[in-house]
């Protein structure tokens, strides 16, 4: 039994050997050194981010400053118009009458409806527009937040334009309550002087107002006919100015349907050279419009891709990471269960080692009643040669009984004087199954060992997997930097398009100042309230796609905040695992020192162990002298058997039988003596055997010790294991910990198994002494009793 159970704890160390778990500390500093790398990555980054945002800012500014330029020089030509309107309100007011006033009421009422027709041309020319701002705004949010501020600018100063107009119209109408009064009093007056005529009879009055009358009629008919000339010459520059508004507004129509189906046929074009010139502008814009819709177009395209393709990834990781901390908690409820499986086990060991150490006191106590020493080869063979002469003398001592008369009587059956060995039987017996159980345990151990290379291997993979993450984060970041990449260049193409967008405006607004000379204030008019229903219509599809890009913003930001989060999770666990490993470090230096100190005292044992061995060897020289003598006592016995059967042949002699009756006295005294002498020996044996008990007991003393030390070593591992049970990384330092902490109590209990083999090889070599010496014992009592009966007869 002791063979096997040396030969099971080789192959447990050996497969312990084999299942070695290897420390790789490399990986920890290439962790931190990714670490410093993401960081410095984000820092560039978000300079990066940092200067785009200063030039979105810049070009933010520099739109303003051209809007507010464009609404200055509006509100001059409106002022300027106002102006214009006012003076000739006034020349009308004081050149013609209440009649006259009628007619140009009607007038402006048919000029307000024109003007309403043309508005809703206009609106449906706005749509247009509309779509080309929308492609536009969805190019940079920020400068389509700060269009709205423009646009809410320019829509108050519409409102007050607006206002102004209806001021206009409010004083035309006063103006028309004042004629009416006017035209009132001029009866009153007339009546009054009908009276005065009546009263005074004066008719020469009367002759110079009816002079006057004629001379009044005949300029108002001149005036009249003024004015007929400057209706028609108006009507005129109105009908030129509507071909003119007509033709533009074609031009704009026909290139938007240009823009929205490419497979329209072009209109016939006017011989007019602004006409001409305008269109060419117009045609260049909508190209510029075209190939900015197909970037922006494109960007948004790729943009969505980018943003499903960075959801995927996210959700990607979010399940990685939700698999991997379900393996961990699984694995955490493992490792839980193995710690009090362990415990449960050591526990068994403790009350093993406890049993063994009260057995080796026994066997120990046992040993020190018998003070044999191992047989050599040369005493092997004396004892046969011993045996066999015995056999001989037996014989012939049967030979002589047969030739003895009257004495026919058979020996005496032999009696068993072997010691009482039940209570070292009972004691062996408890020793095998203490043994089974431990066997059991070193199985169960070397199960939970393979166990944890199951949990090694699933940590091994769960490794894998964070490389996998932390390429899958490289990769993104690549595909971020390519995107910022991609967005630089837009930029650059914006403030390309932004040149020739403020070039194109120069020349508008060069066109515009060559175009005030002929258009006039109605023409004015309406395309103010026509931008002012466009940049109402822009606005509002420009708030739609405000909030559609903001929707967007928000999910950007909210995977952002998310990445950082988990970059922020990522790099406080790595900063807890780093405090955790330095922690274990100390717990495995202060560990080492104490295994040093359990070596030291062992081999302190061990050489105490050494003198016990000397001590014994000792015993067995003691042991083999008393045998040498035992051998001389045999030699002296058979003499003593040659004697008697010379006294046979010679039982007529008296004096030969006196004299030998006189011999066997002295050599039963002789025997006497040497029984006296072994029973000294005995003595002493016994004696040294109490002196073993000691040293054992002192021997027992010290492993204790040493078992307690271990057991509080195994304790503070047990209390790190619970700590930290929840930690992949911390889990395998500990494992590894434990691993070589049962190697080292692998190796203890395989030292002390075979100092257990060599006491028990020890003990039945003194027991079969032992034996042999009761035998031999027995033999010579027996051939006492022989002689004593011969003499008697």
């Amino acid at each position: 039994q002791p063979d096997n159970s040396s030969s099971s704890f080789q192959i447990t160390s050996q497969q312990n050997g084999e299942n070695k778990w290897d420390w790789t500390p490399e990986d920890e500093t290439d962790t931190k050194d990714d670490l410093t790398n993401l960081k410095i990555l984000v820092n560039e980054l978000e300079t990066e981010k940092n200067d785009l945002i200063a030039q979105l800012e810049q070009l933010d500014a520099e739109n303003q400053q051209n809007l507010c330029q464009l609404l200055q020089h509006q509100h001059k030509a409106a002022t300027i118009r106002e102006k214009n309107l006012e003076k000739q309100l006034k020349d009308l007011k004081i050149s013609q009458t209440s009649s006259i006033n009628d007619k140009t009421n009607h007038d402006l009422t048919v000029e307000l409806e024109e003007t309403k027709k043309e508005l809703s041309v206009l609106k449906s020319t706005h749509g247009t527009l509309e779509k080309t701002l929308e492609d536009l705004k969805n190019a940079n949010e920020n400068e389509i937040l700060k269009l709205q501020s423009d646009l809410s600018k320019s829509e108050n100063e519409l409102k007050e334009v607006y206002t102004e107009l209806l001021q206009a119209k409010e004083q035309i109408i006063f103006s028309e309550s004042k004629s009416k009064e006017d035209a009132e009093n001029y009866k009153k007056l007339a009546f009054i002087l009908d009276s005065y005529e009546k009263q005074n009879d004066l008719n020469t009055a009367s002759c110079e107002i009816e002079e006057l009358k004629k001379s009044h009629e005949s300029a108002l008919k001149d005036f009249g006919e003024k004015i007929g000339k400057l209706n028609e010459d108006y009507k005129n520059l109105k009908l030129k100015n509507d071909d003119m508004h007509r033709a533009y507004i074609n031009i704009l129509t026909e290139n938007v349907k240009r823009y929205l189906n490419s497979e329209y046929v072009n209109y016939e074009p006017s011989e007019d050279p602004q006409v001409m010139e305008f269109n060419k502008h117009v045609e260049s814009i909508f190209k510029i419009l075209l190939d900015f819709k197909d970037k922006c177009q494109s960007l948004e395209r790729q943009i969505l891709e980018t943003t499903q393709e960075k959801n995927n990834l996210l959700n990607e990781k979010n399940n990685e990471i939700e698999k991997l901390l379900q393996h961990s908690d699984v694995l955490s409820r493992e490792v839980i269960h193995k710690t009090e499986t362990i415990k449960e086990l050591e526990t068994e060991i403790t009350n093993l080692i406890t049993s063994n150490d009260m057995l080796m006191s026994e066997i120990e106590s046992c040993k020190s009643n018998s003070v044999l020493q191992p047989i050599s080869e040369s005493n092997e063979d004396s004892m046969v040669l011993l045996e066999t002469a015995l056999d001989n003398a037996n014989e012939k001592i049967k030979e002589l009984e047969k030739i003895v008369e009257n004495e026919s009587k058979s020996p005496e059956p032999m009696e068993s004087t072997i010691l009482n060995h039940e209570d070292y039987r009972e004691l062996l017996s408890s020793y095998d199954s203490l043994k089974i159980d431990h066997d059991t345990t070193v199985k169960e151990l070397i199960q939970t060992k393979s166990e944890l290379a199951d949990a090694q291997n699933d940590n091994d993979i769960l490794k894998s997997q964070l490389d996998k993450n932390k390429a899958d984060f490289e990769n993104t970041e690549y595909q971020l930097s390519e995107a910022n990449f991609t967005i630089d260049n837009l930029r650059e193409e914006m403030e390309v398009l932004n040149v020739k967008l403020s070039q194109l405006s120069k020349q508008h607004d060069q066109m515009k100042t060559e175009s005030m000379n002929n258009i006039d204030l109605k023409s004015d008019l309406n395309e103010l309230k026509e931008k002012l229903i466009t940049e109402e219509d822009l606005r509002r599809n420009a708030e739609g796609q405000i909030k559609s890009l903001t929707e967007k913003v928000q999910k950007s930001k909210m995977s952002e905040t998310s990445l950082k989060l988990q970059y922020d999770t990522l790099s406080k666990e790595n900063i807890f695992l780093s405090e955790t490993k330095v922690n274990l470090e100390n717990s495995v230096a202060n560990l080492k020192t104490c295994l040093t100190d359990c070596e030291n005292k062992y081999t302190n044992i061990l050489q105490k162990y050494d003198e016990v061995l000397l001590k014994c060897e000792d015993l067995n020289t003691q042991l083999h002298q008393k045998e040498i003598e035992q051998f001389s006592l045999n030699n002296q016995l058979i003499d003593i058997k040659e004697q008697n059967e010379k006294l046979s042949k010679l039982t007529e002699d008296n004096d030969s039988l006196i004299e030998l009756k006189a011999q066997l006295k002295l050599k039963e005294e002789e025997i006497l003596r040497i029984v006296d002498e072994l029973n000294d020996c005995k003595n002493m044996y016994e004696e040294l055997q109490n002196d073993r008990k000691v040293d054992n007991d002192r021997h027992q003393s010290l492993i204790s010790r040493h078992e307690e030390e271990i057991r509080l070593l195994r304790a503070e591992l047990q209390k790190i294991l619970d700590s930290n049970n929840g930690e992949s990384q911390e889990t395998e330092e500990l494992r590894k910990e434990i691993l070589s902490l049962q190697k080292q109590v692998e190796e203890l209990t395989t030292s002390r198994n075979e100092l257990i083999n060599m006491i028990t090889v020890k003990h039945q070599e003194s027991v079969t002494y032992h034996n042999e010496i009761q035998r031999l014992l027995d033999v010579l009592q027996k051939e006492t009793d022989k002689s004593a009966k011969m003499e008697a007869q």
